[in-house]
């Protein structure tokens, strides 16, 4: 049986493993569902949906405070029912909807002012509501009895009674609310029921929502409406509950997402919710199992399947999906839905997916140990024979291997090396050129990473006996061991360099041959150059040389004749001297032109260049019945060029267009030679001619070598420009005029100190 088939089995049982792995997963997060182990997590993530679509109160309700300015006005508490009265009084001639007391009124006060609040209750007969609440009986045995507190009978028969006990959850918090509660067989609703001008189910509880701001309630202070100070078009129409929110009276209760607010802010709360339609209500269990079940067939699966990190990806779209889901149903229905299954079923099986991930991974690493031991041998061997030099440097820059290619190339055995700093190896120069190898080595021993090559670095370095080489070089960190199999030494966990060398010496020595050889051949083309202008530079010469001769023969005359005066003799002996000079110039021209010289490149004139070359044609002059035309663009930069190749380039492409107009005929014979400056970072000078211009056909062939149209042509002259244009950052291509003839272009990159 193969490895392969091996690990396809034992896939194939941890798949079946697997799957009921994930049921497993789902009856244990329904089994701590259902017994309410997850409540305190699901109240949690209630309290992050209010937070994330916070609501703001309708002002339907008003909360008459008495709170701890009220307390020290009106002096010590309880306060005299008479306040009570004057109050409702006050609120009744503001013509409310209805007004609810979260006061106890089961005690009795003094008669006056019991008999002036049931008369105040009389008159606002049908608009009050008054409280009642269940609570343990101090006087039974048992201390469990419950018993209910109500309003005085002279009270309760002018007013509604509503319960308002409340009663924590499991977390300690306020959570609920219900619409009414029964007491021996009575059933009586709730305060924020009876007050809420909403039609609601006869029973039931009903979650509060606390996404409403319990800043955005109206509240006012009790002092303030006893003393006539407020404005009773505030509570005209609306709603009232007046009850104590001073700390000091302890009616305090832990509610989400505030800590701590007064039973009578509970009971606004509440009121809003039944109001704006918020009383939520949960989600059956069904429903939500349900889709938890899915989410253990579906999901589950391809939590276990992906990496951990893919994995991790998709629980967090699961999770987030699971509770935007829930946040849109809450913000649009008046329900809440229980996530956590939702959330602890896909992430146990994530956990299931990572423990039998580890479980194959670890077969298969004891089933593959061996083949990878016996890898790693094979790529050390493959180092070890390696044809480029192969240096793994470690920590603090030693030397941990040193392969055969490393010795031959340097001329040292590993055992010589192994253990010593790499910057022996790449000693700086003494003269201080060539010390990129000394750099980067000091790099690699800081461990600077930084300030390592990217790519391919040529450096210049020497062998053990002196001899220089060249070498390119490149760099790489990694992590892990560095195993040296050369010296048996095995260092770990530490980051590593790993320098590869090759010896270019006789690559970079054919390159310079090269370069001589080009430099020959394009001597001899200007040569050749200069042969084809020979007639062209015999007549340029002609003409000192016939003015020299002619005027020496009118001297000769004038003195045989004894004619000859002073003065005239001084002038002819001048023009003599000025047609000589000329000659000499031309002759110094062209020896500079066919001269061998090594390739300098400096910064130069565009235009003298240009200049230069049309001075081998007369300088504007007619050759051959041709015109030349120069159009030189005023202030151009300066190039960074070897000024006599620039010249051999414009006396080739110019030379080419006067010949290809030999058989022009009546049509003018024209060229011309234009600079310009087309961008900021280039020249361009065009060399054109009134010829019949090339064929398209052999149009994209004259630049090759040994291709020419002439009988006589070696068919290198272009293509040795498009070399010499390239080695100087530019471009030379041709194309048909648009008028008749071509035009030759190249361009000369700009010198950049020049730009700047």
């Amino acid at each position: 049986m193969t490895f392969a088939s091996i690990i396809k089995l034992c896939h194939r049982w941890i798949r079946a493993r697997r799957r009921r792995g994930h049921l497993a997963v789902f009856a244990l997060v329904a089994a701590f569902y259902l017994a309410g182990g997850l409540e305190f997590l699901e109240y949690k993530l209630f309290d992050f949906r209010f937070l994330a679509a916070p609501r703001t109160a309708t002002e339907q309700v008003v909360v008459v405070d008495i709170d701890t300015a009220s307390l020290r006005e009106l002096g010590v508490w309880p306060w005299p029912r008479a306040y009570h009265a004057k109050v409702l009084e006050t609120l009744l001639k503001a013509n409310p909807r209805r007004i609810a007391f979260d006061i106890d009124f089961s005690s009795r006060s003094t008669a006056k002012d019991d008999r002036a609040f049931a008369e105040a209750l009389r008159r606002g007969a049908g608009k009050v509501v008054l409280p009642v609440f269940k609570q343990f009986d101090p006087t039974a045995a048992d201390k469990q009895t419950t018993t209910l507190t109500v309003p005085l009978a002279a009270f309760a028969k002018h007013a509604d009674l509503g319960f308002v006990n409340v009663r924590p959850e499991v977390d300690g918090l306020v959570r609920r609310m219900a619409l009414d509660d029964e007491w021996k067989g009575r059933t009586l609703p709730t305060m924020a029921a009876a007050l809420a001008p909403v039609a609601t189910r006869a029973s039931g509880i009903f979650h509060i929502d606390f996404s409403i701001l319990p800043r955005t309630i109206p509240r006012i202070s009790y002092a303030r409406v006893l003393s006539g100070a407020v404005d009773p078009g505030l509570f005209a129409g609306k709603d009232i509950i007046i009850g104590t929110t001073a700390i000091e009276l302890g009616d305090q209760l832990a509610i989400p997402l505030y800590r701590a607010a007064s039973g009578t802010i509970v009971q606004a709360l509440a009121y809003e919710s039944l109001v704006q339609g918020r009383d939520l209500r949960r989600v059956g269990v069904i429903p939500i199992l349900v889709f938890a079940l899915l989410l253990a067939l579906i999901v589950g699966p391809e939590l276990a399947a992906h990496s951990w990190r893919r994995g991790l990806g998709v629980l967090a779209v699961v999770g987030g999906g699971g509770v935007g889901i829930a946040l849109a149903l809450e913000l649009f229905l008046p329900v809440l839905v229980d996530v956590t299954p939702w959330l602890l079923v896909p992430a146990g099986s994530y956990l299931l997916g990572l423990v039998t991930r580890i479980d194959r991974q670890a077969l298969r690493l004891a089933l593959t140990s061996l083949a990878a031991t016996h890898r790693r041998a094979v790529i050390m061997d493959l180092v070890g024979n390696s044809f480029d030099a192969v240096i793994i440097v470690g920590a603090g820059g030693a030397i941990d291997m040193f392969n055969p290619a490393a010795e031959r190339l340097f001329e040292r055995s590993a055992a010589e090396v192994v253990g010593a700093r790499v910057g022996t190896l790449f000693p700086p120069s003494a003269d201080g050129r060539n010390d990129e190898g000394a750099r980067i080595a000091g790099a690699v021993e800081a461990g600077d990473s930084s300030a390592l090559p990217v790519g391919v670095r040529e450096i210049a370095g020497r062998r053990k006996d002196g001899t220089g080489i060249v070498m390119e070089m490149t760099v790489a960190e990694t992590r892990g061991q560095a195993i040296n199999r050369f010296a048996g030494r095995r260092r770990r966990n530490h980051g590593a360099f790993v320098i590869t060398l090759r010896d270019i010496t006789e690559r970079k020595r054919a390159e310079e041959n090269r370069r001589h050889h080009r430099a020959a051949l394009a001597h001899v083309q200007r040569l050749c150059t200069i042969g084809e202008m020979a007639a062209e530079v015999a007549h340029e010469i002609n003409q000192p040389l016939g003015a020299i001769a002619a005027y020496a023969e009118g001297c000769k005359y004038r003195a045989r004749d004894r004619v000859l005066k002073q003065e005239d003799l001084y002038s002819a002996v001048e023009r003599i001297s000025e047609q000589a000079q000329r000659a000499g110039e031309i002759i110094t021209q062209i020896r500079g032109f066919v001269r061998k010289a090594e390739a300098l490149k400096s910064g130069v004139d565009v235009n003298n260049v240009v200049e230069g070359a049309a001075g081998f044609f007369g300088g504007g002059i007619r050759v051959d019945e041709t015109i030349m035309w120069l159009d030189l663009a005023e202030s151009l930069l300066t190039v960074q060029a070897n000024p006599l190749q620039i010249q051999q380039v414009i006396l080739n492409l110019a030379w080419n267009g006067i010949e290809s107009m030999n058989d022009n005929g009546p049509q003018p014979r024209r060229l011309s030679i234009r600079t310009s400056r087309p961008s900021n970072r280039f020249i361009e000078i065009a060399v054109q001619d009134t010829g019949p211009g090339i064929p398209a056909e052999v149009r994209d062939h004259v630049f090759d070598p040994f291709f020419t149209t002439k009988s006589d042509g070696l068919g290198m002259g272009l293509s040795i420009s498009r070399s010499i244009i390239n080695d100087h950052g530019g471009q030379l291509w041709c194309a048909p005029s648009t008028e008749r003839g071509t035009v030759f272009r190249f361009t000369l990159p700009v010198e950049a100190e020049a730009v700047n």
